[in-house]
């Protein structure tokens, strides 16, 4: 996947390969609105249809300059 980044809320489309052994993984880079901490749901859709769906914690970071 390309460093892009999609609207906030949606990753653009993807394809995932198994393994032998049925087995896939993807790393997702995201993005949140700036000030936004607490807890949200990542899901796992086509269409409309929902497979997964796990809640996650957001946590506030700031960014901080090293000289």
């Amino acid at each position: 996947m390309k460093d892009t980044w999609s609207t906030i809320g949606y990753s653009r489309a993807f394809s995932l390969r198994t393994d032998a052994t049925g087995n896939a993984s993807l790393v997702i880079r995201t993005k949140t609105t700036k000030g936004q901490a607490g807890i949200a749901n990542i899901s796992l859709e086509e269409d409309t249809t929902t497979f997964y769906t796990e809640a996650i914690t957001i946590e506030q970071n700031e960014l901080i300059s090293i000289h």
